[in-house]
């Protein structure tokens, strides 16, 4: 196994030439310890990944770090993966576990032929909190295919399709219960885009990850990342929005920011120039502030802190409520109607309230190819594409707002794809459009244009629409999800969706 190390150390050694002198075994190059590395003691929830990686260091007789060796894990729960690594030039074998669905203590090895094994060990709790505790959330947010949320510890967990590493939690792996984003951060908001999600910390710095190959997140590498990568702006932002393929933030300032993708001026700085390196000023930085930013499919949309709607980007659909007649506008222009919408007069950014502003799904929200917002007296008004009913009234698609049917006095709205759903000012849920997969949560696959109960009764304080899914948190703080759950959007154990809200996992 070890012949090509051996016959290295003979060539230092000057041996080849003599035949009868031979190398002996222990010298420098050959593998002599194991060592944890990292990962050790760790606590996560029962069938989920842990947080940090397992990693192992081997060194020979020197202590230096042996590069090619062959590595091979194991677990008396849970899985890891991979199960044979090879040490990379630093030495070090990686693997990442995936704790047991039961709860308690388990041990992980690595071990190198001939040597010592390293031992590692981890506790599964019954719950994702801090040493196994139940979930208690703020809020969530659906992105298309998966959901994250901010817990009352301030932690971002999330779950479902995790193909380019949108969960934040290390790996590419999709999860069906909720799982912690890596690296310890504390967050104030988070936002779940197409294939990328974002966070705001506690001290108003952005974190991202997922796909980037048109710089989403915003670190100039354009490289996809599993685990939350920070944006170097010295701007410091109350709240951050994750989009299609772009991203958008409003300052402490309250002017707005955006980066990534503008092939459509989604970014709204006149231009169609990609911003992959940070977030860049949207057009009219320092003339007109705001209260709010949402960042939809290829378009974008914020309230000013009078009320004032304003979109730009993408409007094939009439998704920027402009009637400018033109497929896309490179900077903000105003909604027309008149309407002036709710914004919160008592907001302070940072402040310490369980209340905070939440991004794209309170009183704006920018869909895929629609948009919604909550106007003073609590109609909601929606614009833009209305093939299946998202725009809450019977027509066509239409760039000139128009009130949903029902008579409803809501609080907050939230667009997805091809539905959308509203929060009464007594909690309830009402939601319409689009039913393929039960994503209005009324217990049936039929499509409405107008609004219908959510099945349940559930009180809740916040809302969230999603591709093919809803999630919604109640005023208790717990998180129910229903709909498509092919990649476990859900939130639970099995890939089976529902009509109806399914409690997420880890909770009481």
């Amino acid at each position: 196994m070890y012949g090509g190390w051996i016959a290295a150390a003979a060539v230092a050694l000057g041996a080849t030439a003599c035949k009868d002198k031979v190398t002996p075994l222990g010298l420098a190059g050959d593998p002599a310890s194991v060592a944890v590395a990292g990962g050790d003691a760790q606590t996560g929830a029962t069938g989920a990944p842990l947080t940090d990686s397992l990693r192992v260091k081997v060194t020979d007789q020197a202590g230096l770090a042996v590069p090619g060796v062959e590595v091979r894990w194991t677990a008396t729960g849970g899985t890891l993966s991979p199960a044979v690594d090879t040490t990379d030039a630093n030495g070090i074998s990686s693997t990442l576990w995936t704790l047991a669905a039961t709860a308690g203590s388990d041990t992980a090895t690595a071990t190198v032929a001939g040597l010592t094994a390293a031992t590692f060990t981890a506790t599964a709790g019954a719950g994702g909190g801090a040493g196994g505790t139940p979930l208690v959330y703020r809020y969530v947010e659906a992105g298309s295919y998966h959901a994250c949320g901010i817990t009352t510890d301030e932690r971002a967990v999330c779950w479902g399709f995790n193909g380019d590493g949108q969960l934040m939690a290390g790996s590419t792996s999709n999860t069906l219960q909720p799982t912690p984003a890596s690296g310890g951060l504390t967050f104030r908001t988070v936002s779940g885009g197409r294939y990328h999600s974002c966070g705001l910390t506690l001290s108003g710095v952005v974190y991202c990850a997922g796909a980037d190959q048109d710089g989403r997140l915003l670190n100039k590498s354009q490289i996809p990342s599993n685990i939350p990568v920070q944006n170097h702006s010295p701007i410091t932002f109350q709240l951050v929005s994750a989009g299609g393929s772009h991203t958008c933030a409003l300052s402490l300032a309250q002017d707005l920011w955006c980066g990534g993708n503008n092939a459509e001026g989604e970014l709204g700085d006149t231009s169609t120039n990609t911003h992959a390196d940070t977030l860049r000023p949207v057009f009219g930085i320092g003339t007109v502030h705001y209260r709010t930013v949402s960042a939809g499919g290829l378009h974008s949309c914020a309230l000013t802190v009078a009320g004032q709607a304003r979109c730009w980007g993408y409007n094939l659909s009439g998704q920027l409520g402009a009637a400018t007649g033109v497929d896309r506008n490179f900077q903000p222009v105003n909604v027309t109607g008149g309407i002036t919408f709710q914004v919160d007069p008592t907001f302070v950014p940072h402040a310490p309230d369980p209340d905070f502003y939440v991004p794209s799904q309170g009183f704006l929200s920018a869909g895929y190819a629609h948009t919604c917002g909550v106007a003073v007296g609590g109609s909601i008004f929606c614009w833009g594409n209305n093939d299946d009913g998202q725009l809450g009234r019977v027509g066509v698609s239409s760039s000139t707002p128009s009130a949903v049917t029902g008579g409803q006095t809501y609080k907050a709205v939230t667009a997805g794809v091809r539905h959308s759903c509203g929060l009464t000012t007594a909690g309830a849920a009402f939601c319409w459009g689009n039913n393929d997969f039960g994503q209005l949560g009324n217990g049936t696959r039929t499509a409405t244009t107008a609004p219908v109960a959510v099945s349940g009764s559930l009180v809740f304080q916040s809302l969230t629409a999603g591709e093919t899914f809803s999630c919604g948190v109640t005023t208790a703080g717990t998180a129910y999800c229903w709909g498509d759950n092919e990649y476990g959007q859900l939130g639970v154990t099995g890939s089976a969706g529902s009509t109806t809200p399914v409690k997420v996992a880890f909770q009481p």
